[in-house]
């Protein structure tokens, strides 16, 4: 649970003894302004506690220690800053003048929220105020902590993940008529694509299938013929895709950005698995409205053409 803070707070340590909570961490978030030797961006700042263990930003949501001595930058604010480790970042705090340097010592993940992350005792030495939460984390609260966190003056607000979740799913339901339209979008313009090709291999192979009826091939034969290099031609085709096409899912994901959200891509092995059943169901579909075209080859007309 995250309780949200606001006006006079009491200090971390006070927190830890009201509440009765299997975990109680305090972070405190600010917004700054950084500056990079290439570019600037208005930034949220969060400031933990040393050896926090609630704030999980390392690859894949594991848990990574923020050092102390530097800042913390996340990779999508590194990718918009033109920054990586070692580099020197300028931090301007509201009302100041005078900017306060630090270096990257590291790079976390976030795909929600982007920005810095401090440890508190780099923070106090930095001279810009006192460590004074504006959340609490809480990790197992009692019902005895939840009565005490209602009954507090500066607790703006409570936020449950389970909360948060109902919200993220009632968002992603919103959009998911979007995604479906765009499936189908999608789909049909793949079996328009693979039905003309179809269609253009057929047409400028008339003489030879024209041909092979005059040597006395029946249709089943000449059918068999085209089936047999169709399902090779779509079996290599799936196959030499799946790597090209998980690599353009990451760059449309990386395309469709912004600069405070990122898209992890993940491409499920089921997915894959659906994505070449469609594509080799397409051809096979493509191949029986092609094959009937066998019966009505005029053999005089095709092999009186030009090539």
């Amino acid at each position: 649970m995250r309780a949200n803070l606001t006006g006079v707070v009491d200090s971390a340590d006070s927190y830890r003894r009201r509440l009765d909570a299997e975990k109680v961490e305090c972070i405190m978030e600010r917004s700054i302004s950084v500056r990079s030797a290439s570019d600037s961006r208005t930034t949220l700042l969060t400031v933990v506690e040393p050896n926090q263990q609630m704030l999980h930003v390392g690859p894949n949501e594991t848990l990574v220690e923020i050092l102390p001595g530097g800042v913390a930058i996340t990779q999508k604010l590194a990718s918009t800053l033109h920054v990586r480790t070692g580099d020197e970042l300028e931090l301007f705090f509201p009302g100041d003048d005078q900017p306060a340097r630090m270096r990257i010592q590291q790079i976390v993940y976030n795909s929600v929220t982007q920005g810095l992350y401090m440890e508190s005792n780099t923070w106090e030495t930095l001279r810009k105020g006192s460590f004074m939460p504006t959340a609490i984390q809480l990790r197992a609260p009692t019902d005895a902590c939840l009565r005490e966190l209602e009954s507090m003056d500066e607790v703006d607000s409570l936020k449950r993940p389970t909360d948060q979740s109902v919200e993220l799913q009632q968002m992603l339901d919103m959009v998911s008529s979007i995604f479906i339209l765009i499936s189908l979008i999608a789909l049909a313009l793949a079996f328009v694509i693979c039905y003309n090709m179809g269609l253009m291999n057929f047409s400028e192979r008339t003489r030879e299938y024209a041909t092979l009826k005059v040597l006395g091939y029946h249709q089943w034969e000449i059918r068999s013929l085209i089936i047999g290099e169709n399902n090779l031609i779509a079996l290599l085709g799936v196959a030499l895709s799946i790597l090209p096409g998980i690599n353009l899912t990451s760059l449309v994901l990386r395309v469709c950005e912004t600069e405070t959200l990122a898209y992890p891509s993940h491409v499920a092995p089921l997915s894959v698995l659906f994505a070449c059943l469609i594509t080799y169901a397409f051809s096979m579909l493509i191949q029986l409205l092609l094959i009937r075209k066998v019966r009505g080859i005029d053999m005089v007309e095709a092999l009186k053409s030009v090539e």
